[in-house]
């Protein structure tokens, strides 16, 4: 169950959800997933096993997880840096071409 559900809830996350809220909606889908079981798939799961398979996705995935603008703000400042240094290389050639 933990592999048809963790994924899923992976794109869901937004921190600025409580985590009594984020704790919810990650055992709603748990509950979810764990219907979609069948004989075939080994049968359904304790209840008190789909809780803690809950718990343990959410725990991890606000501790692990952060939000898309830090992470484009992440991303925003890595290629700023490199761009940075391509620049000053450029300028410093020119300087060198000029100048000697």
């Amino acid at each position: 169950m933990f592999d048809a559900a963790h994924r899923e809830v992976y794109g869901l996350h937004d921190p600025a959800i409580p985590m009594d809220d984020w704790h919810r909606i990650v055992v709603q889908h748990c509950h979810q997933v764990h219907r979609s079981f069948d004989d075939a798939l080994g049968g359904p799961l304790p209840f008190s096993e789909v809780q803690s398979t809950a718990s343990s996705i959410a725990r991890w995935t606000r501790r692990n997880f952060i939000s898309k603008s830090e992470y484009q703000a992440k991303r925003g400042r890595i290629g700023g840096i490199k761009s940075g240094e391509k620049r000053r290389q450029a300028r410093e050639a020119q300087i060198t071409e000029v100048f000697g």
